[in-house]
């Protein structure tokens, strides 16, 4: 049976766990580090680097340096005219009229980004793990941008499934949920909602009826796609 994994692949760090004697474990990156910067950057030699080595060369080569990727997906051109500006890389109408990132000669959709940070967490978390195929558990967006989370954890997953490194997929859990079984178990059964405050959105949700010890929320609201500094200016 695949070792169960947790993914958190968020807009600005991404973060990949299991569980070890029943209790939650933040599985480290290559680097040893227990979070991985959603960050993607494409080198003048071909070279794809994925997280703090993206990161940190980013200043050096920002046109070619992808972050934030998430706050895109599913997205047309035309409804990130305010979002376009505030990034170093170029971002352009690509099929469809979809938003699309221009690097070099060669456009890239925000799903490919996501994709290479998934498998970026999924190759370091089977090492760490000595495991062929993992069975993932994870989050993409808070609920109210579910379509966009199943829409991106699904393109990512897809760009993965030929690699060595299977992910078989359990279940998507929004933010806000994860929060709210958090809250459940440290609590004592008594939480009554969630909040889920991230990179590049937050969210609230309250949960609805219990079915099968399966609980799903009964709304959420949240500001979405725009960070936390726009707000507060």
């Amino acid at each position: 049976m695949a070792k169960a994994v947790g993914i958190d692949l968020g807009t600005t760090n991404s973060v990949i766990a299991t569980t070890e004697g029943g209790k939650p474990t933040v599985i480290p990156n290559n680097e040893g580090a227990r979070t991985t910067p959603s960050v993607v950057a494409f080198t003048d030699q071909g070279e794809r680097l994925v997280g703090q080595l993206a990161r940190r060369q980013a200043i050096l080569n920002s046109k070619a340096t992808i972050a934030s990727a998430k706050r895109f997906v599913g997205r047309r051109f035309e409804e990130v005219s305010s979002e376009k500006d505030t990034v170093s890389y170029d971002v352009v109408s690509g099929p469809q009229g979809a938003a699309r990132f221009q690097v070099r000669d060669r456009q890239y959709a925000p799903e490919e980004i996501s994709a290479a940070v998934l498998r970026k967490l999924v190759d370091d978390a089977s090492k760490f793990l000595g495991e062929k195929r993992l069975g993932q558990l994870g989050d993409a967006a808070p609920a109210h941008e579910r379509a966009r989370a199943e829409m991106l954890i699904g393109d990512a997953r897809q760009a993965v499934k030929d690699d060595s490194v299977g992910l078989d997929r359990l279940r998507e859990l929004t933010s806000e949920l994860q929060q709210l079984y958090y809250g459940l178990d440290s609590a004592g059964g008594t939480a009554t909602g969630g909040t889920a405050g991230g990179g590049g959105t937050a969210g609230a949700g309250q949960p609805g009826k219990a079915d099968d010890d399966v609980i799903d929320a009964e709304f959420t609201s949240g500001c979405g796609r725009r960070p936390w500094p726009n707000r507060e200016v």
